[in-house]
């Protein structure tokens, strides 16, 4: 993964390059800045596909999706957009990655698309965000209060391929997420980060445990998994 923002810029503005160098041609439709009221998170679901690094249906799988999904829809809306439509609890959980999303994210209008999302084991080295590209240090090391996240999806295009998507740390204080959340909605309509809050974001150039892990999907547009459930679950 690259910077949050820099990410953003990789897979909607720029040609995609594979780690084996490959450039491949971004061919998701940009079709100008929107109004606000247009934007509709619900043209964008996400399927996530299990993979032993992450229990979808535990607290940690709760609260690494819903950062991870909000996330990618400051990436197609726009912060303009979705400072009105992040879910309940998203500023508090976020914390400094909130700041950092409204601030730096562009307006972009894109046509409707499944996004394919996975969790992955979180790297060896890592750099912060706002550390020089060169630097790299030991990641930080997990405990029963740290917790880390790794999420790939995949780049655009005619040939898609793994990368990482979203790299960051959550601190597990208080009362934990819920559990097993499910259901046809595309956002949480209720707070489901409990106590919980995101840490660092952080950066690294190395696509390979993504494409280590499985294949690419076969990019039909589909209805949310896991989903979640309405206010009344």
């Amino acid at each position: 993964m690259r910077s949050f923002y820099s990410v953003i810029l990789a897979l909607l503005l720029l040609p995609m390059v594979s780690c084996s160098g490959d450039a491949q041609t971004n061919d998701l439709p940009l079709t100008g800045p929107p109004p606000a009221q247009g934007a509709d998170p619900s043209q964008f679901p996400f399927r996530w596909i299990p993979t032993r690094a992450l229990d979808l249906k535990s607290p940690d799988g709760t609260f690494v999706r819903a950062i991870a999904e909000t996330d990618v829809l400051f990436s197609y809306l726009g912060s303009s957009a979705m400072q009105a439509l992040v879910p309940p609890g998203y500023v508090e959980a976020a914390q400094e990655l909130w700041t950092l999303r409204v601030n730096n994210i562009p307006t972009l209008n894109i046509e409707p698309r499944t996004t394919y999302l996975f969790a992955v084991d979180f790297p060896d080295t890592v750099r912060r965000a706002d550390e020089p590209r060169d630097q790299r240090h030991a990641s930080p090391t997990p405990t029963d209060q740290l917790g880390r996240a790794a999420v790939c999806t995949f780049s655009t295009g005619p040939n898609p391929k793994p990368i990482l998507r979203a790299l960051f740390t959550y601190r597990r204080t208080g009362i934990a997420p819920s559990v097993d959340q499910k259901g046809a909605l595309n956002q949480p309509t209720v707070n489901v980060f409990g106590d919980w809050t995101a840490l660092e974001d952080y950066d690294t150039l190395d696509d390979r445990p993504c494409e280590r892990t499985l294949a690419s999907p076969d990019g039909q547009h589909q209805s949310p998994s896991p989903g979640w459930a309405g206010a009344s679950h």
